[in-house]
């Protein structure tokens, strides 16, 4: 095991809370390792010095104002998400806006004498002007081979 693993595991070594098997292990590294050996001491030191420490009452008024605090930082967080996406919202809104009106700029603007022409010019024939419907599974006629074949 290596130095940080057993780091993280001596809390629960000095609680006596681990399995027999990592128990095993964090003892066969600390007897090789000096560093995590001052580790396993400072952490039993530690333990020892808290529960000497005689078990002190709360009132009950600290733990509604502790809570009340919470709740305050709570809504205030809401509040600034919901304001930080009102405030993207608004900036998405302009954009467009903004965006919108410029495009409406560039649209040139054509007098109804000219797109009268150019509607004209481009008419589709309608189908009866079309001349006879082709038929999809006639042969192709002889013009239309010679063109087609290579030379």
């Amino acid at each position: 095991m290596r130095c940080h693993e057993v780091r993280r595991l001596i809390p629960f070594y000095v609680d006596h809370e681990l399995s027999d098997e990592d128990r095993a292990e964090v003892e066969a590294h600390v007897a090789e390792c000096p560093e995590c050996a001052v580790f396993l001491r400072e952490e039993r030191e530690m333990k020892e010095a808290l529960s000497s420490l005689e078990n002190v009452v709360v009132p009950a008024s600290l733990e509604e104002s502790v809570m009340s605090a919470l709740r305050k930082e709570e809504r205030r967080w809401v509040y600034r998400k919901l304001a930080m996406a009102i405030g993207v919202v608004g900036v998405v809104a302009v954009a467009f806006v903004v965006g919108f009106h410029r495009g409406e700029e560039r649209t040139p603007k054509l007098s109804p004498s000219l797109m009268e022409n150019l509607v004209v010019e481009h008419e589709c024939p309608a189908p009866s002007d079309m001349g006879p419907k082709a038929d999809p599974i006639a042969p192709p006629t002889p013009e239309l081979t010679t063109v087609l074949t290579p030379d």
